[in-house]
């Protein structure tokens, strides 16, 4: 499938966190339970726009990703497709492209999933990433260079 990263704007933000939303919300309703008025706080204190890009294919958002960099690391915060677009080789193409992007500029890179979120962490692991720590929640995983 062909898609586009875009530049994320102010008028993006409701896409984005519907799309967040959609994606985590069995995962935290079942650990925490799902608390609106906290899940938008959280939301725009974390929400940097310089860090998200959509995802456009078929001339229409189809998700987005949030990336993370320091001088050493890029870390994959957050990627989210809407589901009718899930499967379909686009997430695993865009990590691909991160990944390439980061050995080029002498980065690590990093991701991680919730704990049942199995889908997730199989397409992590069939790109490459290891499972470095886990908690009560998450997954935390690094890919290495071979």
């Amino acid at each position: 499938m062909n898609y586009c990263l875009e530049n994320c704007s102010e008028l993006d933000k409701d896409f984005i966190y519907n799309v967040k939303k959609q994606s985590i919300y069995n995962y935290v309703e079942n650990i925490w339970g799902w608390d609106e008025e906290y899940q938008v706080k959280d939301f725009e204190s974390d929400f940097n726009i310089e860090n998200f890009k959509v995802i456009v294919a078929d001339d229409k958002y189809i998700g987005f990703i949030q990336l993370n960099e320091d001088i050493s690391n890029v870390n994959i915060t957050e990627i989210h497709i809407i589901p009718e677009y899930q499967g379909n080789g686009t997430g695993f193409d865009i990590i691909n492209n991160i990944i390439e992007q980061a050995i080029k500029d002498d980065k690590t890179i990093s991701i991680g999933c919730f704990i049942d979120n199995i889908r997730a962490k199989q397409l992590y692991e069939r790109i490459g990433f290891k499972v470095v720590s886990i908690t009560d929640t998450h997954y935390e995983m690094k890919y290495f260079i071979s």
